[in-house]
């Protein structure tokens, strides 16, 4: 369970007014079914639907709808899992780094897990 804040609620709520205006700009996801390990929605790689939910209100504002960075290079994370062990990519969920901010304090110490073992897998 993560902890509810209102900075997490109001970083939930601009993260679905994000991903509503793009999918909008976009017109929808749509497809032809082949999707490359990608899931049908928002672009993102297949995982655990609670995984999913935890990217999408916390870490899609910046890491945008399908990993590649809404805020240059460095917040990309195609591939983080062949550039990143898990316990870098753990400790830059918990402690930040550069622009990030640290999300120790905000996420449970399962949800951190999940999302760790979810991106460590994107390689």
């Amino acid at each position: 369970m993560r902890k509810k804040t209102f900075a997490s609620k109001a970083a939930a709520l601009l993260a679905l007014a994000v991903l509503a205006t793009g999918v909008a700009a976009c017109g929808g996801s749509g497809g032809s079914g082949a999707s490359g390990g990608k899931s049908a929605s928002g672009g993102l790689p297949d995982g655990p639907a609670e995984t999913i939910e935890l990217y999408r209100s916390n870490c899609l504002v910046c890491h945008g709808p399908d990993l590649s960075g809404n805020m240059g290079p460095s917040t990309d994370l195609t591939k983080v899992g062949a550039r990143l062990d898990r316990d870098a990519i753990r400790q830059r969920i918990v402690e930040g780094g550069g622009s990030m901010p640290a999300f120790g304090d905000k996420l449970s110490a399962e949800d951190i897990d999940a999302l760790t073992d979810w991106l460590a897998a994107q390689n």
